[in-house]
């Protein structure tokens, strides 16, 4: 899943930018998690919040969209940053926030497909180890192997994270497709564990490292422990 922030205070603008995004999205079977911003002190104002792919509106009232990505890249340089703007000579200061392209309004969807093709693979190629999801706050990058368990409750999921608890809107099968390569097992309907966390299986007691204590449901004991036995045998406890 490729977090993207959009930054953009103009309403059609951003609606346009997005549809381009559902429609890449569509066509590709890439995954996005997208979180607009009406303004870059929007962006800014939570610094926990990041993404994998930022696009930033040069003109926008307050502060600019350039300004906020100086500010940005004191905090996280590692983002892919793409401008958005009405005239192309705005650009040209995108080198100095290590910008990777521009795109001019409004959005073509030709050019667009073009822009993000590359973009998509470079980010896939210096993939790391975190997830993203998205809280009231926007985006938030979790270290995959700070990531306890992942509990849900209702409609809202809890990340379990390092002396952290992260809420977010979705289900359970999202997350557990987010996190397969990474060998999450469920012990029932309500949990997804990190094996790297597991201290000990009392009978259907799972204890965590962090001292909570799981319920491993009657008719998922079987497979789960099978799926445990099996991670276990590749070695990669530690």
């Amino acid at each position: 899943m490729i977090a993207i922030a959009v930054v953009e205070d103009d309403e059609g603008d951003a609606q346009a930018l997005i549809t381009c995004l559902n429609n890449f999205s569509r066509t590709t079977g890439e995954n996005f998690q997208i979180a607009r911003y009406k303004t870059a002190m929007d962006f800014l104002a939570e610094k926990r919040v990041h993404a994998d792919l930022v696009f930033m509106d040069i003109l926008m009232p307050g502060l600019t969209g350039m300004d906020a990505a100086v500010y940005f890249r004191k905090f996280d340089s590692r983002a892919k940053l793409i401008f958005v703007t009405n005239m192309a000579s705005y650009a040209i200061r995108g080198y100095e926030v290590n910008a990777i392209d521009f795109i001019v309004k409004p959005v073509k969807y030709e050019d667009f497909v073009i822009k993000m093709s590359k973009v998509v693979n470079l980010i896939k190629l210096e993939g790391d180890e975190f997830i993203t999801v998205l809280n009231v706050n926007g985006l938030v990058r979790l270290p995959v192997n700070s990531l306890y368990y992942v509990e849900v409750d209702g409609h809202t999921v809890y990340y379990h994270t390092d002396g952290d608890k992260i809420a977010s809107r979705g289900t359970l099968s999202k997350a557990e497709d987010a996190l397969r390569r990474y060998s999450f097992l469920r012990c029932n309907n309500c949990y997804l564990v990190n094996p790297k966390h597991i201290l000990s299986v009392d009978g259907y007691n799972l204890n965590m490292a962090n001292g909570d204590v799981l319920q491993i449901s009657h008719p998922r004991k079987k497979t789960f422990m099978k799926e445990l036995a099996e991670w276990l045998g590749k070695g990669n406890f530690a």
